[in-house]
């Protein structure tokens, strides 16, 4: 038998990775992972208006709800989580309890947990990666030597709620549950014994210790969480991201316009595939050749320019005066450098939500220069209006 081929770690979704693929869950690298969540996080505007985002209690909740996804480290495991990974795990369902351990057991002692865990379908829970261990990869090769020697592969996880829950202080412990019902026996690998005392006590038990106890050697994987992010300065990568955020966003710069021109955008379409409302009516079938704006009339408009021409925005400003239905502006582009003031400054200016221009607008309207008005009108058309600015 080929022993743990992969292992997955369930935070809000599951990934299982060959024992021979690089692990990407290396808790001496959460720092970078988040500084490069927190630039991203910027990039799709999520930080926006953020100014000091700091760790709140909901994301210590938040640390804890992860970790409580547990770290599955045995393939035996995986096949049981995946066919469900898209809910919380819980290592201990489908089986008997558990058996708590830790590193600091003798080879043989933890060689018996394996071998009994296997016979009376039972977890093996670790509270995390062994001591000094900054990488799940040495905590896995280990697992797997101890899984090779003993010749069995029962479920293994690492799980410090699980310690908390029951308070095990000390290992080997054997915890036997059933529904709302558990026992607890400490100093002991006979699993028999427990279940036999499981079944005879009424209501929850927990055993005096019936032998040798040994120290829990690894860290609370969730401490290790809690201890790297308290030391991210949030702040700090925010401002970083945000003077990233605009040298990579891209802009389409369009040239001042010499010359006046108009031009008609056809809106009609055929219909590749039923068109259905939330209530499941057909507004349009597959074949059909329909214009939307004939079909469900709207006013709109869309201004295009350069916002870094002072006339341009103050001819925007007059046209708001008078405008009726719906309006957007668009912007060509940001100063790399002052991007997020310039784009407050601008939103103010208007005192209306403004765009980046995408491209996708230059394209289906044929936007060439600015300024520029898009319009739709009565007869289904998009009117697109270019303005000669060459003597503003």
């Amino acid at each position: 038998m080929q022993f743990f081929k992969s292992i997955v770690f369930l935070c809000a979704f599951s990934v299982s990775v060959s024992a021979n693929q690089k692990n990407e869950y290396d808790v001496s690298s959460f720092q970078d992972a988040a500084n490069k969540a927190v630039e991203k996080a910027k990039e799709n505007g999520w930080l926006k208006d953020i100014d000091k985002p700091t760790i709140q209690e909901k994301d210590i909740a938040l640390a804890k709800s992860i970790a409580d996804q547990a770290v599955v480290i045995s393939s035996e495991t995986m096949k049981r989580a995946l066919p469900q990974q898209q809910n919380k795990i819980d290592l201990l369902e489908g089986t008997d309890g558990a058996i708590f351990v830790s590193f600091s057991m003798p080879r043989r002692a933890l060689i018996d947990a394996f071998q009994v865990a296997k016979e009376h379908n039972l977890t093996i829970l670790f509270r995390g990666l062994e001591k000094g261990a900054t990488h799940i990869s040495s905590t896995m090769k280990l697992i797997q030597k101890l899984s090779a020697i003993s010749k069995v592969e029962p479920n293994v996880g690492i799980n410090p709620l699980r310690f908390k829950e029951f308070n095990v202080t000390g290992v080997p412990t054997i915890v036997i549950r059933n529904g709302n019902k558990h026992l607890i026996a400490q100093g002991t690998l006979n699993a028999q014994y427990a279940k036999e005392q499981f079944d005879q006590k009424q209501g929850d038990f927990k055993f005096e210790p019936l032998g040798q106890l040994f120290n829990i050697d690894e860290p609370d994987i969730i401490e290790q969480m809690k201890a790297v992010a308290g030391k991210i300065d949030w702040a700090e990568k925010q401002r970083l991201a945000k003077e990233r955020f605009w040298k990579k966003y891209k802009t389409y710069p369009l040239p001042t316009s010499d010359e006046s021109k108009q031009w008609l955008i056809d809106t009609t379409v055929r219909v590749t595939q039923d068109i259905k409302n939330g209530r499941g009516e057909i507004l349009a079938r597959a074949g059909d050749i329909t214009n939307p704006l004939k079909q469900y009339p709207m006013h709109l408009t869309i201004f295009v320019i350069d916002p870094y021409v002072k006339s341009q925005v103050d001819w925007v400003k007059e046209e708001l005066k008078s405008i009726s239905g719906q309006f957007q502006i668009h912007l060509t582009h940001m100063d790399k450098d002052k991007g997020w003031d310039d784009l407050s400054k601008f939103r103010n200016e208007f005192g209306a939500p403004v765009f980046i221009l995408p491209k996708q607008v230059i394209e289906k309207f044929k936007v060439e220069a600015t300024p520029s008005k898009i319009e739709t009108q009565s007869n289904g058309y998009l009117l697109v209006r270019q303005f000669d600015w060459s003597e503003k």
